[in-house]
């Protein structure tokens, strides 16, 4: 009170005023020894809050609540896992959170960002984090399909670091080219030893699993499968019987696209 004495069972009205973070309560009543407590919780390291207690307009206190750490984490929130054909840009942007060892985030860090493992390519190189602690990048994928292995490192300390994976896939079948089968023989009439094969690319001659494959017999031949899918090494095949005829006899391995090749045998 005015004589300095405790009051109890006084209101006091908590407030941020400044910098970021929440508080256990909005007011508090002051106990028989006139004290009263509220506990501020920060979300952002390095950023100074204020909280002002005030019982009037004109009768407050304000603490100043400075915050700290110097263990800092990177954690990747965005971006992992995800799917990309071969020289196009990721549609998610590739996003790490720098935190500190509580897990509050900590704002305005340059993380750098690089290809680990596999083709591609990262813009930007570095990047500074916002508000939240987040740093974001985008990945553009190289030629060879497989997986790519994006690490970001925080740059006031490149041992810490956390990893991306994206799963560069296919691009469309659009070529083929001989596996085995081609230029074998057998008695007319027969089923050849070896089954024709194809290898099913795309337009960068990575291998495509799941195409279409339409096999046709030219002259008098018999396909044991007409309609064919290409495995996860990107293999299409059929077995054949050759015509009960002597001579050269032909097969055709098709794509849905038109794209064909002409297999050679001979039944002698």
């Amino acid at each position: 009170d005015i004589f300095g004495n405790p009051s109890s069972g006084t209101k006091v009205t908590w407030t941020v005023t400044s910098g970021a973070g929440s508080l256990s309560a909005g007011s508090t009543t002051t106990n028989a020894d006139g004290v009263t407590q509220v506990t501020f919780t920060p979300l952002s390291v390095g950023i100074p809050s204020n909280v002002r207690a005030s019982i009037s307009a004109s009768v407050n206190y304000v603490f100043t609540l400075p915050t700290s750490s110097t263990q800092f984490r990177l954690i990747s929130t965005s971006g992992s896992g995800q799917n990309v054909v071969p020289g196009q840009t990721a549609p998610l942007p590739l996003i790490a959170k720098v935190v500190d060892d509580t897990g509050l985030r900590v704002p305005t860090q340059s993380v750098g960002w690089a290809t680990f493992l596999g083709q591609g390519s990262v813009n930007p190189v570095l990047a500074v984090g916002d508000s939240a602690g987040d740093a974001a990048t985008d990945y553009t994928a190289g030629l060879q399909a497989g997986v790519a292995v994006v690490e970001a490192a925080l740059a006031a300390s490149i041992t810490t670091v956390t990893n991306f994976i994206v799963h560069v896939l296919p691009g469309p079948a659009v070529n083929l080219a001989m596996y085995d089968g081609d230029q074998q023989a057998g008695a007319p009439g027969t089923a050849l030893a070896i089954p024709l094969q194809v290898l099913v690319l795309d337009a960068n001659g990575n291998l495509v699993p799941g195409a279409t494959v339409t096999w046709t017999a030219l002259n008098g031949s018999t396909v044991g499968t007409a309609n064919t899918i290409s495995n996860l090494q990107g293999v299409a095949s059929t077995t054949v019987r050759l015509a009960p005829t002597l001579g050269q006899q032909q097969f055709r391995a098709a794509l849905p696209t038109g794209t064909f090749l002409l297999f050679t045998v001979t039944a002698r």
